[in-house]
């Protein structure tokens, strides 16, 4: 059994890489890298690869996120965001940076910087303070 859910979890987590951003014309959508079969058709202004299970994609100038199967799990409403990195991603809305997590739910406070998280943790800035 435990051989089984190993071997789907290592499938599950090569389909999600096997897609890559490809441009047509001006617009943005994925394609499966070894056949080139159009997964999410492009209609995106501009489009990231897939980290833990999301893309960036940026619609009329905001940003949001999409899952494998080309679902807006997070709305393009974000002037600009970060990859996701430890089941989180910097959101930045106006001048305010926060995070969410992989559902698009906002997390703590906000800050006026925020870096990738690295070993679980992330480097923040607010009021000229880093933590």
């Amino acid at each position: 059994m435990k051989l089984l859910l190993l071997s789907a979890a290592l499938l599950a987590a090569t389909a999600l890489h096997a897609q890559e951003p490809f441009k047509s014309g001006d617009r943005w959508g994925f394609r499966h890298e070894k056949d080139s079969t159009v997964i999410v058709p492009p209609r995106y202004d501009s489009a990231d690869r897939f980290y833990e299970g999301r893309a960036a994609v940026q619609l009329q100038g905001k940003w949001g996120f999409i899952d494998a199967q080309g679902h807006e799990v997070v709305p393009p409403r974000y002037d600009d965001v970060l990859a996701f990195n430890y089941r989180r991603a910097g959101v930045k809305s106006g001048a305010t940076w926060r995070f969410i997590n992989p559902a698009g739910r906002e997390l703590g406070a906000g800050y006026d910087e925020v870096e990738d998280f690295e070993d679980g943790y992330a480097i923040v800035t607010r009021g000229g303070l880093q933590g």
